[in-house]
């Protein structure tokens, strides 16, 4: 059984990185939660809910729908090329040594 806090989709477990602030209908949530319908929040930084000066806290129907992370699997290729293209031996130095601005400018 997956645990509280992972989404299982086509044998992928993704990690909720946050929450996004929700009502079933935009007329029915109280001014100061209008505000925050549609905003994502990290978990750590989520508003509690009912809002504390939300007018009708016993009826509040805002609620959190969970964001999970979207990326299935490591973005690096794991190869690190940048290396062996900027210190190889056979590479040679692409620059010109010309300077392309028209006058020399001192940034000191």
């Amino acid at each position: 059984m997956p645990s509280r806090n992972k989404e299982v989709e086509h044998g992928n477990e993704a990690e909720q990185w946050g929450v996004r602030v929700s009502a079933p209908a935009r007329e029915q949530a109280c001014p100061k939660a209008r505000m925050l319908l549609g905003k994502e929040f990290p978990i750590s930084e989520k508003p509690q809910l009912p809002l504390s000066d939300c007018p009708y806290p016993r009826e509040c129907e805002c609620r959190y729908t969970k964001l999970f992370d979207r990326r299935r699997e490591e973005r690096r290729s794991g190869e690190e090329r940048r290396q062996d293209q900027r210190f190889d031996a056979a590479n040679t130095p692409r620059r010109s040594g010309k300077d392309r601005r028209r006058n020399k400018v001192d940034w000191a």
